[in-house]
C-alpha cells in the first residue's frame, strides 16, 4: 500500500501526481486548496518528519492522521506555510485495480505570514 512516507517523499521531490486520484480534493488552512488532480499545482517541501499516526479503516477508504514537522513547505506553487509541527489528514481510496490513490487531504499549517489581502480581526 501507498502510505504517508511514500506520499511526503513524493511531494520533497516535487512529483506528487502520481499518488492523487483524479478527483482528489486539497485544502490548506492558508485557504487555498484543489478539487481535482487537473487542479493540483506542485507545492515545494524541503523536508518532513511524520509523527503520531492514527490510522482508520473502512473497506477502500483508510483515513490517516498525523503530525508533520515541514521545512520550507509551499503549498500549491504560491504560499509559504510555517514549519511548526502541524496536523494533517490524508485519506486514501482504493481503486478497481487495487491500488490506493489519495482523495483528499487538509493541511492544518498556517500560512508563515499574513497574506497581505486578508483583513485580520481585532482581539
Amino acid at each position: 500500500m501507498v502510505g504517508p512516507r511514500t506520499e511526503f517523499d513524493l511531494l520533497i521531490a516535487g512529483d506528487g501526481p502520481p499518488l492523487l486520484h483524479p478527483e482528489v480534493q486539497g485544502q490548506s488552512a492558508a485557504g487555498t486548496g484543489y478539487t481535482t488532480s487537473a487542479e493540483y499545482v506542485k507545492g515545494q517541501m524541503k523536508s518532513a518528519e511524520l509523527s503520531d499516526f492514527v490510522v482508520t479503516r473502512d473497506g477502500d477508504l483508510i483515513i490517516v492522521t498525523l503530525g508533520v514537522d515541514t521545512e520550507g513547505t509551499v503549498f500549491a506553487g504560491s504560499t509559504e506555510l510555517g514549519s511548526q509541527k502541524n496536523a494533517r489528514l490524508l485519506t486514501f481510496l482504493q481503486d478497481d485495480q487495487g491500488e490506493w490513490k489519495l482523495i483528499a487531504t487538509a493541511t492544518f499549517n498556517p500560512p508563515a505570514e499574513v497574506p497581505a489581502e486578508v483583513e485580520c480581526a481585532a482581539t
